[in-house]
């Protein structure tokens, strides 16, 4: 189902699909993304860490992550990134019906574009959208965009932890440090 779903999200190719596309995973990206949102914001209060003041969502989609996040955080800004029109349509949509006008929206393909500096930077559910050869150009992009966070969600399939895995390695690989990489895992410094 997972991969018929991803190849779903490939022909995105009018406001129909886009809608259906909502229907069928937003109630599901909201809700993870508001828990890990709520996980940080206890960390950062927990160990006294920088707050967050702004961030941007790569891959915005539905704007579930950003509408989750702006939920636990109330920022002063958000950029929401997003290649597919379609969904950059619908994301338009959604900001103005959930009064959400802190939040500006750009057409952005992430393995090609420029990612805005934020302090937390958001990849919910999109990095299973690149190929093999782009993910870690795009990660790299990540890293240097994000001021103070970055945040990945993907999907808990054993396929997805393993990604997860090779994300984390590369991350800890160029000297950051790793807050939180699951709910069960150790808090590493």
């Amino acid at each position: 189902f997972l991969s018929s779903f991803m190849y779903f999200l490939d022909s995105v190719s009018n406001e129909e699909d886009s809608l259906v596309y909502a229907l069928s995973r937003m109630s599901a990206t909201f809700n993870v993304n508001y828990f890990v949102a709520k996980d940080l914001l206890n960390i950062i209060t927990k160990f006294g860490l920088e707050e967050i003041e702004n961030m941007t969502d790569v891959g915005c989609g539905t704007l579930a992550g950003s509408l989750a996040f702006d939920e636990v955080f109330d920022l002063p800004k958000i950029v929401g990134l997003e290649k597919n029109k379609y969904m950059l349509s619908f994301s338009q949509k959604m900001a103005l019906k959930c009064s959400l006008y802190n939040y500006e929206l750009k057409e952005c393909d992430m393995t090609k574009d420029f990612i805005v500096p934020s302090d937390l930077v958001l990849a919910s559910f999109s990095l299973n959208e690149l190929k093999d050869d782009r993910l870690f150009d795009v990660i790299e992009k990540m890293i240097s965009s994000a001021k103070k966070y970055l945040v990945i969600v993907e999907a808990g399939t054993p396929k997805r932890f393993e990604f997860m895995k090779l994300i984390k390695e590369y991350v800890l690989s160029k000297g950051l440090s790793l807050l939180a990489p699951c709910g069960n895992s150790e808090i590493i410094f």
